[in-house]
């Protein structure tokens, strides 16, 4: 869509609803965010292009019924960065390697 999670969930709280389901515009899992944790509004859940184009299908038919449960873990944890130089190598050739340890699917 043309806007953020963050403002879907924000547009389905002013409107009144007691939570929100969004769903991916494209294959695959739902990846992404809703942003800073003081932004959220309602419970906010997320669901495949397949299982959001069903639940479309089914509310056009008629009155729908959900429900989901949503477990969440918010902790601070220490967190580790490794940095490194050599003595040797040229300083106009830089090797940069990242990952991360939080579950973002992106590396």
């Amino acid at each position: 869509g043309g806007c953020s999670f963050a403002e879907k969930q924000a547009a389905a709280a002013t409107a009144g609803a007691a939570g929100a389901a969004i769903y991916n515009n494209t294959e695959g899992a739902l990846s992404g965010t809703l942003g800073e944790v003081a932004a959220g509004k309602i419970p906010t859940g997320g669901l495949t292009q397949e299982e959001g184009e069903k639940l479309v299908a089914d509310l056009a038919a008629g009155e729908v019924t959900v429900s989901f449960e949503i477990r969440e873990l918010q902790e601070d944890r220490p967190t580790r960065n490794v940095i490194a130089e050599t003595p040797g190598g040229s300083a106009a050739k830089t090797v940069m390697l990242g990952a991360h340890l939080d579950s973002v699917t992106e590396g």
